[in-house]
């Protein structure tokens, strides 16, 4: 009996352990309920003295995203914006002053669709093969939302995607965001960014910056199309391409876009 003794007080002190340890901090359960698309979600937690941030996604059907351990405290919070296509932005924020489990339900608030068609000048190397045109939304009041700045800018893929027709242009339907209570209010601002994803890579390629020869138009942050001027009656907007991110030849070597000097400055 006296062997077993040491070994039973190690498990034992163990066990007591990770049962304090376990009971000290809190777990948030964010409830995608029954999207109708893939939820995209940002949040940021901050007790007082750190600060943590993450990326939320619904993945393999998995409609519960949990955030665990959570400092509990009086000034302990977990902020967050959540997304899901055909319905309008939602975010939360919960006290978190208990170490206990906590839960965030997301409520689909269905948004209509507006088309946004645009075009570039030409072609370059980078469109060779399969690629779509997708688009993401830039939430500039994201930090202060989050009460917090480390510099990432919060950008929420739409979702869908388009194609390049003969004429270099393509329509994509994205949900109407001047309707949406957060992303349309004047005092927020935010604006829609355009990408080129390689669909055989899974890789975003290239980024499109939006030109405009309106002297009074104020470029955007991350040159998007500002959420104001996506309207049924906007025409067709132009874009120029700015480089690729991940786009490398077969020798590893970046290749350039070729479509610069079709561009204005």
């Amino acid at each position: 009996m006296s062997v077993w003794k040491p070994w039973f007080l190690v498990v034992t002190l163990f066990v007591s352990a990770w049962a304090q340890d376990v009971g000290s901090f809190a777990t948030l359960d964010v409830d995608f309920g029954v999207p109708t698309g893939r939820v995209w979600g940002r949040y940021v937690m901050s007790d007082g003295a750190t600060v943590r941030s993450g990326w939320m996604t619904s993945q393999d059907g998995k409609p519960i995203y949990a955030i665990a351990k959570l400092s509990a405290n009086r000034t302990a919070h977990v902020r967050g914006i959540v997304y899901s296509p055909g319905c309008a932005l939602q975010v939360f924020d919960i006290a978190i002053q208990e170490p206990r489990a906590y839960r965030y339900s997301f409520a689909c608030e269905p948004i209509s669709q507006i088309e946004i068609r645009g075009s570039i000048p030409v072609r370059g190397r980078l469109y060779d093969g399969d690629v779509t045109v997708e688009a993401k939304y830039v939430a500039h009041w994201a930090p202060e939302l989050f009460k917090h700045d480390d510099g990432t800018a919060t950008e929420i893929p739409l979702g869908g995607s388009a194609r390049l027709d003969d004429q270099n242009q393509f329509q994509l339907l994205v949900p109407d965001l001047s309707r949406d209570s957060l992303a349309g209010a004047p005092d927020h601002g935010g604006e829609i960014r355009i990408f080129v994803r390689n669909q055989e890579s899974g890789q975003i390629v290239d980024r499109w910056r939006f030109i405009s020869q309106d002297p009074k138009l104020r470029r955007t942050r991350f040159g998007g199309i500002p959420i104001g001027l996506i309207k049924p009656d906007s025409g067709v907007f132009a874009f120029c391409p700015i480089g690729p991110v991940f786009a490398h030849d077969e020798f590893g070597f970046a290749v350039r876009p070729e479509v610069r000097s079709a561009c204005s400055p």
